[in-house]
């Protein structure tokens, strides 16, 4: 089990709140693209995001310090 010391609970809240804000963000402007492959590539980089997230919320959950 990893152990994280506070300076990386702090990091891994920032990217955390990065990866959040860009999903949202990409979601938001999705319905505003028309072009086909721009929305598939938008479509691809929120699942990306959220599975990234869910890995994240994995790895904090199994860390010792939280």
């Amino acid at each position: 089990m990893t152990r994280l010391a506070l300076h990386e609970l702090l990091e891994l809240h920032e990217i955390i709140n990065s990866e959040i804000t860009c999903t949202k963000k990409l979601q938001a402007n999705l319905a505003l693209v028309t072009d086909k492959d721009l929305q598939s590539f938008m479509e691809r980089s929120i699942q990306l995001k959220k599975d990234a997230l869910h890995n994240y919320r994995e790895f904090y959950n199994n860390s010792e310090q939280h």
